[in-house]
């Protein structure tokens, strides 16, 4: 998404409340499981304004069913290996991070027990050996209420690596994203920011010039449709 407005005081994104649907996928968990990447629909919009008419070198799709949410990230373009961290300090390297709020208040403006931040570190190699993808769940600052964090080992994640760049499919139960129910709340608040080296930080929606970490009324609504 390009940008025409360069001299804007408030960045353009802030301008509009982006709401997009994901897909039902019965299968996406299975496949994850098994170590396939499952075949998403088509990725999310693009919601970072990029300089001129610049294409993104990060795509993103979701899809879900009753038992949780799946996401694939797939990065490309890319002129040298991704240089992550390791799964104790994820943060730190090259990382993808991702923000859930299974009840998508946007009059509220403070992280609840219902919200949840996600960090996958992309495969590389680390000492001649590959490294496969995983995903960690944090702590997200400013929730009084704390829940259980999610495990690595419950986060299943499948990942592919090339010169150009890399892609990432892993699965969110719904067992750890509380108050998960997309019967009688059929959206969530969704947001994510790309850590790269090379093309810097891409978000989905507003920067840093707003508190995204910690203000999930930023973060845009996905709507989980049949």
């Amino acid at each position: 998404m390009a940008e025409h407005s360069p001299n804007l005081l408030i960045p353009a994104e802030f301008y509009f409340q982006a709401t997009c649907d994901i897909p039902f996928d019965e299968g996406i968990d299975a496949a994850i499981k098994k170590g396939q990447h499952p075949e998403f629909a088509s990725p999310l919009p693009e919601l970072t304004f990029l300089p001129g008419e610049e294409a993104s070198p990060l795509s993103v799709r979701m899809a879900w069913n009753s038992r949780g949410i799946g996401l694939q990230i797939e990065v490309t373009g890319k002129k040298q290996p991704a240089r992550p961290q390791t799964i104790s300090e994820p943060a730190t390297g090259e990382h993808f991070e991702f923000f859930i709020d299974t009840r998508d208040m946007k009059t509220v403006h403070r992280a609840s027990r219902f919200c949840h931040q996600f960090v996958v570190i992309p495969p590389a190699l680390r000492l001649k050996r590959d490294q496969p993808a995983a995903a960690v769940e944090i702590d997200l600052p400013g929730v009084n209420e704390k829940t259980d964090l999610a495990s690595p080992d419950e986060l299943p994640t499948v990942s592919s690596r090339s010169k150009a760049g890399y892609q990432i499919s892993c699965w969110i139960p719904g067992s750890v994203l509380e108050g998960f129910d997309p019967e009688n709340v059929p959206s969530l608040g969704f947001y994510y920011r790309l850590h790269d080296e090379e093309f810097g930080t891409l978000q989905f929606g507003v920067g840093e010039k707003f508190p995204v970490s910690h203000d999930p009324s930023l973060w845009p609504s996905v709507r989980l449709v049949q």
